[in-house]
């Protein structure tokens, strides 16, 4: 995803598409440089908030390291940005919601968060309908933002189908996801059945085919034995 996202950026730009910049390790063999610290990593696929850690010095990053080295999982190094909340884009269908993120920890989307609903701005949409074009059947995501203290933002990651709700839309949310699934298993089914009768009548063609060729046959060993006649 993170290739992809950055073949955006290149695109649009990085004013116009602000991803985080991130260091990839493949492995802790990898961790002998950094950004400059303060900076977060974080650790294989894992989200929710899980495997992320906020690293301020050199012998934490360090530590840190070998304490991979028992997983030999790959990770990455963002650089860290105080921020004042975060911001999810949530993308259902063609439904779009944005809402803002204020919690305790400087992981809001751990423990408990304040969410309030956001204005969808033409950058957010223009933001959405981009990673759209990623996978054709990428129907449900969501973009998770930081925005920092001094009023910057900055794209974090791209969530798969497995985005959480928020509460108080949660049942809303819930009928347009449902609404999706069976837009897209009637478009399926659709398909099939296109497919089956172009099959059935290939078979047809086939079959009238042979019977011609059959026929055809006939005619010529007819015509054979009155000429041997």
């Amino acid at each position: 995803m993170s290739a992809e996202l950055l073949k955006i950026q290149k695109r649009l730009s990085k004013k116009n598409f602000p991803l985080i910049e991130q260091t990839y390790y493949h492995s802790f063999h990898e961790m002998n440089f950094h950004p400059d610290f303060p900076i977060v990593i974080k650790v294989g696929h894992v989200h929710a908030g899980y495997w992320k850690i906020k690293v301020e010095k050199r012998e934490v990053f360090d530590d840190l390291s070998s304490i991979l080295a028992i997983d030999n999982n790959y990770s990455t190094a963002e650089t860290f940005y105080k921020g004042k909340y975060d911001l999810r884009i949530q993308s259902i269908g063609d439904h779009i919601r944005v809402y803002k993120r204020e919690g305790y920890n400087w992981k809001t989307n751990t423990g408990s968060a304040i969410l309030t609903d956001v204005e969808i701005t033409s950058t957010y949409k223009m933001w959405v309908d981009e990673v759209k074009k990623i996978y054709d059947t990428f129907d449900i995501f969501s973009i998770d933002v930081i925005h920092t203290e001094d009023d910057q933002e900055y794209i974090l990651e791209v969530n798969d189908s497995s985005i959480g709700l928020g509460p108080s839309h949660e049942k809303e949310d819930l009928n347009y996801i449902k609404d999706l699934v069976l837009k897209n298993m009637k478009e399926s089914f659709h398909i099939k059945e296109i497919e089956i009768i172009e099959k059935k009548d290939k078979d047809v063609e086939i079959l009238n085919l042979k019977n011609y060729l059959n026929e055809y046959k006939d005619t010529m060993d007819e015509l054979t034995k009155e000429i041997e006649i």
